[in-house]
């Protein structure tokens, strides 16, 4: 596969193969295409969640909360993963 980045990218991951937390070029693309496949992913997940979200309260399923409790909700769920 060939492609072509741009002067800006090329700058940028020369400079991280040159700060030594990669070995080449290659790893730097691998490392982004990662990065970037879970944030789809998560963004998958979410756009999911606030969907089943939105079908409950057209339901009339909803709980009262407030921010301090979804905040705690959330801190024990990622506690658990």
């Amino acid at each position: 596969m060939n492609f072509s980045l741009g002067k800006t990218w090329e700058d940028y991951v020369s400079q991280q193969v040159g700060s030594g937390q990669f070995n080449n070029a290659s790893e730097v693309v691998r490392d982004a295409l990662r990065l970037q496949q879970e944030r789809l992913l998560k963004l998958e997940v979410l756009r999911r969640e606030v969907s089943l979200g939105a079908d409950a309260l057209d339901q009339g399923r909803v709980v009262k909360t407030n921010a301090a409790k979804l905040i705690a909700r959330a801190k024990a769920s990622r506690a658990t993963k």
